[in-house]
């Protein structure tokens, strides 16, 4: 069975995407965009969801739904993550 994790940046409270000196803070979902949050306010989304995911004992493959562009880096890896159909 293959988990979905949705990330999303997270917003002010009026209405802007949220920014610290590192970066977009992210918040990630599982199931969708409805779902609930496996990690609120962090940098590396894809690491912590796994954590969280391990923390509840579930493992497998899984795939991630990104609400717009977003250009980050993890470790030594640059990733650019697809997410949205209204940048499309």
């Amino acid at each position: 069975m293959m988990t979905r994790i949705w990330i999303e940046p997270v917003k002010r409270p009026d209405g802007r995407d949220w920014y610290t000196d590192r970066g977009l803070l992210l918040r990630t979902r599982l199931g969708g965009p409805d779902g609930e949050i496996l990690a609120d306010r962090v940098h590396n989304p894809v690491c912590t969801s796994c954590h969280a995911l391990m923390a509840r004992g579930i493992i497998g493959p899984f795939e991630t739904l990104v609400e717009r562009w977003l250009f980050f880096a993890e470790a030594e890896h640059v990733a650019m993550l697809y997410y949205g159909a209204e940048a499309a």
